[in-house]
């Protein structure tokens, strides 16, 4: 895998399979760039190409907060 690009809290990896992971940076578990990593990551629903990763320190929770 590979590193396509970043913002503060996320990185987006590119795997030999062609699919994109939106990965939390730093989390307090280390995350599987795979469709079976333990956070259980769900396709985008505009892409499904692209797999997010669900965050163990609950950041998307206060991201969602700050956005409403």
């Amino acid at each position: 895998m590979t590193s396509r690009g970043s913002n503060p809290g996320w990185q987006i990896w590119q795997g030999n399979d062609g699919r994109r992971h939106v990965v939390p940076k730093d989390d307090m578990r280390p995350h599987r760039h795979s469709i079976d990593c333990w956070c259980r990551p769900t396709p985008d629903c505009e892409d499904a190409a692209i797999l997010i990763h669900n965050a163990m320190d609950g950041r998307e929770a206060a991201e969602r907060a700050v956005k409403h």
